[in-house]
């Protein structure tokens, strides 16, 4: 039996603990990444650069989404980290990296932005997406023991 709340959420990387084994329904980050460097999409790229360096990664910092609820905007708002720190930069929930807005920018640790896209990538629309707003509240004790 889980009794680590990080697990419980599937946050492993938070305390240490080894993932349970099964078959993963979300396509890897790294391909995703793999693809774009494949398509050669300028645009992106370009986009991403300008992310980078307008919003530096502090690794030292925690998440911006750590002990928050209604996460990352879109149709799908997910729960933050516990213990997360700065890993990867959110381009969120308008996913044009074009749209380098510090309130569509977010600099988040590697959990919350994976479970964000398996969320939201499935779901998304440009055009809805970019209508919804992003209203982190506190989390509440009893979202925290919430499994995903």
């Amino acid at each position: 039996m889980i009794t680590c709340l990080s697990c419980l959420r599937g946050f492993y990387d938070e305390c240490g603990h080894e993932p349970p084994k099964r078959s993963l329904e979300v396509a890897d980050v790294s391909e995703e990444i793999k693809q774009y460097r494949r398509t050669g999409d300028i645009t992106t790229s370009a986009g991403r650069k300008r992310a980078a360096s307008l919003y530096l990664l502090d690794r030292s910092l925690d998440c911006e989404w750590k002990l928050l609820a209604n996460c990352g905007g879109g149709k799908v708002p997910i729960l933050g980290c516990i213990t997360g720190k700065q890993v990867n930069r959110h381009h969120g929930p308008v996913k044009n990296t074009e749209n380098n807005d510090r309130k569509n920018i977010h600099l988040i640790c590697s959990p919350c932005h994976n479970l964000w896209h398996a969320k939201n990538d499935p779901v998304y629309d440009e055009e809805i997406f970019a209508t919804l707003d992003h209203d982190p509240r506190p989390i509440t004790p009893e979202e925290i023991l919430r499994t995903r």
